[in-house]
């Protein structure tokens, strides 16, 4: 209830054009190509991955599962996953700061 009270109060101090940016075909179109630029970049990423970290990261983050739950799939301990993540998201971000 307080909430609600909360979200009514913001919407009286700001007009809702301020809160909601115009929904344009100019701003559709720019949204769409940093999508586009945004997924070529992640495929780029996860190509520079072996197939074994590729799918620890689609596991874990395409898929929602937990690390206890991806150890039992892939017949590993938790330890191992954990380190094996760690690993392939610094791997990652390597990769990404040699693309900046």
């Amino acid at each position: 209830m307080r909430s609600e009270k909360r979200k009514k109060n913001i919407l009286k101090l700001w007009p809702e054009s301020e809160i909601q940016p115009e929904k344009t075909a100019e701003h559709s179109a720019i949204v769409s190509e940093e999508k586009k630029s945004m997924e070529a970049k992640i495929k780029q990423v996860m190509s520079k991955l072996t197939d074994h970290q590729r799918e620890l990261i689609h596991l874990k983050y395409s898929e929602g599962f937990q690390n206890n739950e991806i150890a039992e799939m892939l017949n590993i301990d938790v330890a191992s996953v954990r380190t094996l993540l760690y690993r392939s998201l610094k791997k990652g971000a390597e990769v990404v700061s040699i693309m900046i």
